[in-house]
C-alpha cells in the first residue's frame, strides 16, 4: 500500500506534522494489517517503509501478504518504529501487557522516558538520545538498536 504525500491525500487519512517526520503512517499501517490477518486471515511477510525526496519528505511503506492460515486470526500485531530524531512509536494491540514490557525495556536499556502521545499519530510513544548518527553517508547505530529489540 502506497500512500503519496500531502499533495494527493484528498481522503484525509494520511496525517502528517512538524519538521521531525511525524506522521501517522504506522498506525494506518497496523490497521489494514489486522484487518488482513484478523478478519482476512492472511500472512503477513513483509513490511518496510522508506522516506524518499530531498529532505526526506516522501514516505512510502510496502507490506507484503501470503495465503490465508487459521492461526493468523489470533496472533496479535504490534509495530515498533525507531525514529532517528529520537522517538520510538508504537502502534497495534496491547495484548498480554506488551506496552509496559516494551516500555520497560525502552527505559532500562535505552534511558527512554514516555511521553505524550497523539491517539491519531501512534498508540504509545517514547523518547531516547540512544540513536545515534554520524557522517554524511546515513552511518548510525539503528541496526544496532533493532538487534537489541528483537533479541
Amino acid at each position: 500500500v502506497t500512500i503519496y504525500g500531502v499533495g494527493s491525500n484528498n481522503h484525509n487519512l494520511y496525517k502528517a506534522r512538524g519538521y521531525e517526520g511525524e506522521n501517522n503512517m504506522g498506525k494506518l499501517t497496523m490497521q489494514l494489517a489486522q484487518f488482513l490477518t484478523h478478519e482476512c486471515g492472511w500472512t503477513l511477510q513483509v513490511c518496510d517503509s522508506g522516506n524518499l525526496g530531498w529532505k526526506g519528505e516522501i514516505r512510502e511503506q510496502q507490506m507484503k501478504f501470503k495465503a490465508p492460515h487459521p492461526l493468523n486470526m489470533i496472533a496479535p500485531l504490534v509495530m515498533i518504529e525507531l525514529r532517528q530524531v529520537g522517538y520510538i512509536e508504537v502502534n497495534g494491540e496491547d495484548k498480554d501487557n506488551i506496552f509496559e514490557k516494551l516500555g520497560s525495556f525502552f527505559k532500562t536499556a535505552w534511558r527512554a522516558s514516555q511521553i505524550q502521545n497523539d491517539p491519531h499519530y501512534c498508540d504509545l510513544k517514547f523518547e531516547t538520545s540512544a540513536f545515534k548518527k554520524r557522517g554524511s553517508e546515513g552511518e548510525n547505530n539503528m541496526g544496532l538498536r533493532t538487534m537489541q529489540l528483537v533479541d
